[in-house]
């Protein structure tokens, strides 16, 4: 029996990417999984909980380190710095418990190099975002980020990329192995039962776009909704969390076209973006990171097939233009006017949902994922073994 510990800075709950590749690993044999997540709502130590997944469940350590979200680095620098040495001293007492450790990020993959050398463990490190350009800051901590990630990269044993274009975001760093793990949904469990039990809390013949994910700057959700409140035609149905929560709930009160759902289990994400007509994923591209973005409303979009709002230059956008499966524009009211009306368009298309739900069997599908993520831990399990 081998032992594979996952590490990841939120409380996994919900956590679309972890919960699929858990889900994914525990269908192997003789594989045991454990998960460490960071809680940034709560202040506790670390404790023993259950984590449900798909296809059973599995034990995660949850520690309680009051954070924020979506507010980027300078707010969260000393929360973040807390975890670390929180997490590396849990690694130090518990990593020989462990074969193998699956990092999902900087903050996990950098106190777990020691750890793992000390102990001679072996490491995935799971880049789901590319640390130092998803922040903002001073040049010289920048660089500081990308040479530390450029040491984990080459350290790990394997790297798992979210998209293909992300190999020129991580030069330098010379990986061992890489594998490319897209955001894609895992569509086996999820069924629309027409006008059963809908999640969607209006009923009308206006456009409805959808939003449901985290409630961070540079995403132009506050410019979104404050534009969208002001348009007859149109509705706004957004759900999730974060750092401006507060904000789209004062957008949203004193708007009669835009509706909030706070945060919705993964299977009810799928659901109302089944009901409405656009899914939303506008990364703004100052933030360098987004240029690169895998957005799971990209993959989303794509399995249930409904036309995709996106932002100029924000990554997977130059495939909703080639395969014109959705409008991409620029941040101000006057493209988001013409994008929404070739949405409108759009969304009419009898063909369009068959097309979109193709791209994504053939290139995109869990399916597909999920078989490239086991043959890696087979590889390195059958190394261990060696």
């Amino acid at each position: 029996m081998k032992k594979i510990l996952m590490l990841r800075t939120n409380k996994v709950d919900p956590d679309p990417r972890v919960e699929k590749e858990a889900s994914a690993i525990i269908e192997m044999k003789d594989i045991k999984l454990d998960v460490h997540a960071w809680d940034r709502d709560g202040k506790y130590k670390c404790r023993l909980e259950k984590l449900k997944l798909d296809n059973g469940e599995v034990d995660i350590y949850r520690v309680g380190i009051p954070g924020n979200w979506g507010k980027g680095m300078r707010n969260n620098i000393l929360p973040a710095l807390k975890y670390e040495i929180n997490v590396f001293f849990w690694l130090m007492k518990n990593v020989k418990k462990y074969d193998i450790i699956h990092a999902c990020d900087l903050m996990t993959g950098l106190p777990a190099l020691l750890p793992i050398k000390l102990f001679k463990k072996k490491m995935v490190y799971d880049c789901c975002d590319y640390y130092a350009d998803s922040q903002e800051g001073p040049k010289f901590i920048l660089n500081t980020l990308r040479r530390l990630e450029t040491k984990v990269i080459e350290k790990s044993d394997v790297t798992i990329l979210c998209s293909e274009k992300r190999i020129e975001q991580i030069f330098p760093a010379k990986p061992k192995k890489i594998i490319y793990i897209h955001n894609s949904p895992n569509m086996d469990n999820f069924k629309i039962d027409n006008d059963k039990n809908n999640i969607i809390k209006s009923k009308n013949n206006k456009l409805k776009l959808v939003y449901v994910g985290n409630y961070c700057e540079n995403r132009w959700l506050l410019e979104l909704l404050e534009n969208v409140s002001n348009m007859d035609n149109v509705e706004m149905h957004i759900g999730g969390f974060g750092g401006l929560g507060e904000e789209i709930e004062k957008i949203a009160k004193k708007s009669n076209n835009i509706y909030t759902y706070g945060k919705l289990k993964y299977n009810d994400v799928l659901k109302l973006e089944s009901e409405c007509d656009c899914v939303i994923a506008l990364y703004e591209t100052n933030i360098k990171n987004h240029i690169y973005a895998a957005p799971n409303k990209f993959y989303e979009a794509l399995a249930i097939g409904k036309p995709l709002l996106m932002l100029k230059n924000s990554g997977m956008s130059e495939i909703v233009e080639k395969e014109n499966i959705g409008a991409v524009i620029e941040p101000n009211y006057d493209s988001l006017v013409l994008g929404l009306k070739k949405i409108e368009k759009l969304s009419k298309e009898k063909n369009l949902k068959k097309k979109m739900q193709t791209i994504f069997e053939e290139k995109y599908s869990w399916n597909i994922m999920k078989k490239r993520l086991k043959e890696t831990y087979v590889n390195l399990t059958e190394d261990k073994n060696d």
